[in-house]
C-alpha cells in the first residue's frame, strides 16, 4: 500500500490532552545539556577550587541558568559540598565573578 497519498487527520485533544502534552514538553531538557553535564561530571571527580582538593558532589553553572546560564562546559565547575553551599548563598554574586575569573585563567 502507498502510504504517500494518504490524507493526513488531525485528531481534535481535548482540554486535558492538551495540559498532559504541554506539561511533558516543558519538562523536556535537551539531550546535549544532559551529556554536556555528565560528561564533565565524569571529568572532574574533585572540587575545582584551588587548594580544596576534596571529592566534588555537583557540577555548579557558574552563571545560573535562571539568569540565562547555558549548559555548556565553560559555564560549569566541580564543587564539593561546601563551596557548592557558600556558592549558593548570600554572596553569590561574589562567587560568581571568582568562578568566572578563575574559569578564564585556565
Amino acid at each position: 500500500m502507498d502510504f504517500s497519498k494518504l490524507k493526513k487527520v488531525e485528531i481534535p485533544l481535548s482540554p486535558s490532552e492538551k495540559a498532559a502534552r504541554d506539561r511533558s514538553l516543558t519538562k523536556q531538557k535537551p539531550i546535549r545539556s544532559k551529556s554536556n553535564y555528565m560528561k564533565y561530571r565524569k571529568e572532574h571527580e574533585f572540587c575545582e577550587i584551588p587548594g580544596c582538593g576534596a571529592l566534588a558532589v555537583d557540577c555548579h553553572h557558574i552563571v545560573f541558568k535562571s539568569q540565562g546560564g547555558s549548559d555548556i562546559p565553560e559555564n560549569f565547575i566541580a564543587l564539593c559540598r561546601a563551596h557548592h553551599q557558600e556558592a549558593h548563598g548570600s554572596d553569590s554574586r561574589k562567587w560568581r565573578e571568582r568562578l568566572i575569573n578563575f574559569k578564564s585563567s585556565q
